[in-house]
């Protein structure tokens, strides 16, 4: 019965731990984007909707611009659904957007899908962003007889603040 009090004694003056605490992400991002979704470079604006400490779902939307030397697409716009997986900083991104390049010649825009699989360094609670990406674009074929590609591979990096 002796041994009953002691081991009490000592559990009771030992700390007890529960689950670590997992600093919060960040709500929202800013960053360029260098190749990767908008083909040359787009800002992009993240925002952050559900947010656990593991695992993330935001929306994403971007612009940006070629240069004139590559006079089919002088502009694109993009928007889309973004989720990250991991912990300390470090995740798997996943993601899909809608993308649609406008050509000045000729008036009209080309809408496309991409999707997005990738590593993303994002400190919590703020900091430097910085993610690399595979990127494919899927463009649904003008005329499926030709036998032309509508999967292009894809790839970019990003860099940016996240706050």
């Amino acid at each position: 019965m002796r041994i009953f009090p002691v081991t009490l004694g000592l559990l009771i003056a030992q700390p007890l731990f529960a689950q670590e605490s997992v600093p919060e992400m960040p709500r929202q991002s800013a960053s360029l984007e260098i190749f990767g979704s908008g083909l040359t470079y787009t800002l992009n604006y993240e925002r952050f909707f559900y947010r656990e400490p593991r695992f993330a779902i935001g929306l994403r939307t971007g612009a940006g611009f070629t240069p004139p030397q590559m006079t089919w697409a002088p502009a694109c716009g993009l928007i889309g659904v973004t989720a990250l997986w991991g912990m300390d900083g470090e995740y798997l991104e996943l993601g899909a957007s809608h993308v649609v390049l406008f050509d000045r010649f000729r008036g009209t825009g080309i809408s496309m899908a991409s999707f997005l699989i990738g590593y993303r360094y994002q400190p919590a609670p703020k900091g430097i962003l910085f993610r690399a990406a595979f990127t494919p674009f899927y463009a649904p074929s003008r005329n499926p007889e030709n036998g032309t590609m509508s999967l292009f591979p894809y790839a970019g990096f990003s860099v940016g603040y996240a706050f």
